[in-house]
């Protein structure tokens, strides 16, 4: 085999390899799970929520269509959401709720604060995106991961609590818009606001505090 030929194959090797990676994940995204609806607390009332099965693991779900332009519920709905640790699915099973989709509550103008279960562990791509009323919101303790926009458009965001002891969740720079990092307070946990203010998003809110033991 000449060496022309050599490159070419390995030319063709390096561009088929990132291109069959790029397509399994593509139809991983497209296993949306199976949706079903249960109900939510808002300001006390019942209120219809959609839910999608995990793919890969029966015990688990995620709130939201997963899917863009949807809302798990009515962008109409108002007040403060409390998000349950467990919900039942349409076939009698229960799962516990493991993320937000993507997209969960998005243009839901109306809500003021949201309560996240500590079991859940990833908050979506623009999950809020847009929730303009949305004044407070808590990260659980169990957190891994907030995927890009998650609060972007939340223009009256006045209060951010972490729960978590240390920072040892994943969180991308473009999570907040700049008016939150400039006028929101991040409150965190005794003894670790030394540890957040070094971190590379939390360290740029411009006020910051500890909560009491």
């Amino acid at each position: 085999m000449n060496c022309k030929v050599i490159r070419l194959f390995c030319i063709g090797f390096c561009l088929l390899v990132p291109l069959s990676s790029f397509g399994q994940l593509e139809n991983l995204d497209k296993d949306l799970g199976r949706l079903f609806f249960d109900t939510v607390r808002f300001d006390g009332r019942a209120v219809p929520m959609a839910f999608r099965t995990h793919p890969k693991h029966k015990n688990l779900c995620y709130v939201g269509y997963r899917e863009y332009g949807r809302a798990a519920v009515d962008s109409l709905i108002a007040g403060r959401i409390v998000l349950p640790d467990s919900v039942t699915d349409d076939t009698g099973h229960r799962l516990q709720v493991w993320a937000l989709g993507r997209q969960a509550f998005a243009n839901c103008r109306y809500i003021t604060e949201v309560v996240m279960p500590d079991s859940l562990v990833e908050i979506g791509d623009q999950a809020f995106y847009g929730c303009t009323s949305l004044r407070e919101v808590t990260l659980p303790l169990a957190l891994k991961v907030i995927y890009p926009f998650a609060f972007r458009g939340c223009s009256n965001l006045s209060l951010v609590w972490v729960k978590a002891t240390k920072k040892q969740f994943g969180i991308y720079d473009n999570v907040f818009d700049q008016q939150t990092l400039d006028r929101a307070t991040l409150i965190v946990p005794p003894g670790t606001l030394e540890r957040y203010s070094n971190s590379l998003v939390f360290g740029m809110f411009r006020y910051s505090t500890e909560t009491f033991e």
